[in-house]
């Protein structure tokens, strides 16, 4: 987290506004041919790791090559159509200053390389996190942000155009994790000892459950890159900065909720340059990129433990796979909460601190996206019960149309005069629904969850948040500004969360294993002396 936010800003200021946003209007073009991938992407996941529950190892193998190979024959048809159709598109489309054409067209030969490693790579990092090795995909992410903190290194003395060296340096950090995954996969997991193959009945499995994907992700890829691309066009470049922004924050995102997430995004991006100008978009992209940092740690609890759900369910132990969802649904809402209540409390120092000049409405944007990310919580754990059941069709309808609702009203307040707050009020109200109502009951109507298995997530939820907000609050509001203090009140937040999980987010029995692995390690270390 502390790395991408510092990366972020160098790069910013490494290759200035306009080169950073003609970069992500360059990359929007390739980005807009690879929605296909996105939706693949999410099949591949599901269907390696349900072979791996059910045991068949035949399957598992044949499952594998057919999705190596429709990810070989999909970069192979993104390239040509990125060398024809794409490089059309940058030569006659976008707006690009004269004096930057040769850098701008290096930059998109090596985008679309980099892409095309992308997506050979799927199969083998799905493969990895389907075995759960977590412990490698760990590595593998330390060693990719290490790599991107050196490329920030390499951008500052490098004699050459920063624009191209620093595409063609993201284009090797890309090559490198993209053999590692491939090597280990090869060396480890015999199934992914690719031979040619293309089982029609595997792929038309795996197309029946992307088609649904392929609708959102098909929405991300015209309101995302395909913003990024128009504003460049209409606007030029730098504007272009901020758009790009917001799309990098967002891209850990479920794909099939995309649609809703693009629209209160990189979609309410453009309105606010419209209605108020850069500044606060800036603020918006700011916030953004903050809540994007905080939301990493729990979607990488959810990485961890989605596998196990999904070979339960296919292994028929319907029981234990709804316990674990259940329960780490509660675990990933306990853990936004610990990171995001001193986020809340400390906004402004937290920005003045990371920012020389912090924009207005920065602090109440990154405020108000937090409480919007502790209902989103709901929102992405629940779906995974979906995800598991192989049923996506009512979900990739329906979080779409609130995104087409959304994005109206926002349209129309902004119109009458309401401040750009509204915006966050408005994705605060969308992941409410989508968490609190819409999730749970198209889980209870398609998994066969029940009123009672939903309500043992949101009452010691509801008791922790009661518990556990109040005394910071008032810690934060009656001690006097000074590091010292702001420190104070992030140890009696995290103080407070965890004595309230304990007490009242977990039950008896998790309370005495959690005792006993305590005892143990105390045990251990006192051996050890």
């Amino acid at each position: 987290m502390l790395v991408t936010l510092y990366t972020s800003r160098v790069i910013l200021q490494v290759l200035g506004i306009d080169d950073f946003g003609l970069y992500g209007a360059v990359a929007g073009v390739v980005g807009m041919l690879i929605f296909l991938n996105g939706a693949l992407s999410t099949g591949t996941s599901r269907f390696l790791t349900f072979e791996l529950g059910t045991g068949d190892f035949e399957k598992l193998k044949k499952t594998f090559s057919t999705l190596l190979s429709v990810h070989i024959i999909l970069a192979i048809v993104i390239v040509i159509l990125a060398e024809t159709v794409g490089l059309w598109f940058v030569y006659h489309k976008l707006s690009i200053p004269a004096d930057r054409m040769d850098a701008a067209l290096w930059t998109y030969h090596i985008s679309v390389f980099a892409t095309f490693i992308l997506i050979m790579q799927v199969p083998y990092s799905a493969s990895v996190i389907s075995h759960e090795k977590m412990n490698i995909f760990a590595y593998a992410s330390i060693v990719d942000v290490v790599l991107k903190l050196c490329i920030v290194y390499l951008l500052s003395v490098g004699n050459m155009d920063k624009l191209i060296l620093y595409a063609l340096l993201m284009c090797v950090v890309s090559i490198g994790m993209g053999l590692f995954y491939m090597l280990y996969c090869i060396s480890h997991f015999k199934e992914t000892r690719y031979t040619f193959m293309f089982d029609k009945n595997i792929f038309k499995s795996v197309a029946g459950f992307s088609a649904w994907s392929l609708i959102s992700g098909l929405a991300i890829a015209l309101n995302t890159q395909g913003t990024v691309i128009l504003t460049n066009i209409f606007f030029g470049p730098a504007v272009v900065k901020n758009i790009f922004k917001s799309v990098a924050g967002f891209s850990a995102w479920s794909l099939i909720s995309g649609l809703a997430i693009a629209l209160n995004t990189q979609g309410t991006v453009i309105l606010t340059n419209i209605f108020f100008g850069p500044a606060v978009v800036t603020a918006r992209a700011i916030s953004v990129q903050v809540n994007s940092a905080a939301n990493q740690f729990v979607s990488n609890f959810r990485t961890a433990v989605n596998p196990q759900i999904v070979k339960q369910f296919a292994a028929e132990d319907y029981g234990e796979s709804k316990k674990l969802l259940l329960n780490s649904t509660k675990f990933s809402f306990f853990l936004m909460l610990l990171l995001g209540l001193p986020i809340i409390l400390l906004a402004e120092p937290i920005l003045h601190i990371w920012l020389e000049e912090v924009p207005e409405y920065a602090v109440i944007f990154v405020q108000l996206i937090i409480i919007q990310s502790l209902f989103s919580v709901f929102d992405t754990s629940f779906y995974t019960a979906l995800f598991t059941k192989g049923r996506l069709r009512e979900n990739a309808l329906i979080s779409p149309l609130l995104g087409f609702i959304q994005f109206p009203v926002i349209y129309l307040l902004f119109k009458k005069g309401y401040s750009p707050i509204v915006m966050s009020y408005a994705g605060i109200i969308v992941y409410a629904l989508l968490g609190l109502v819409i999730k749970p009951v198209l889980i209870c109507k398609i998994v066969n969850y029940t009123f009672r298995d939903i309500t043992s997530v949101f009452m010691p939820c509801l008791k922790v948040c009661i518990v556990a907000v109040p005394i910071p609050v008032l810690v934060h509001y009656y001690l006097n500004k000074s590091l010292i203090n702001y420190f104070a009140v992030c140890v009696v937040s995290a103080i407070c969360v965890l004595t309230a999980v304990y007490y009242l987010g977990i039950n008896r029995q998790m309370r005495h294993k959690i005792m006993s692995v305590i005892k143990d390690k105390i045990r251990n270390v006192n051996k050890q002396i």
